[in-house]
């Protein structure tokens, strides 16, 4: 696999309908990525 030359970081699985087409694109164009879900603390609930 190439060296990532994007990065798709997400808050929230709920963030993926919208992520997916630009992924779907990077992808097309052959751009190498790597997806993260960061999830910051305060979002976070106990």
């Amino acid at each position: 696999m190439d060296k990532p030359l994007v990065g798709v970081v997400m808050g929230s699985n709920s963030d993926w309908p919208v992520m997916q087409k630009a992924v779907e694109q990077l992808e097309a164009f052959g751009v190498a990525m790597k997806l993260k879900l960061s999830l910051p603390t305060e979002h976070l609930t106990c």
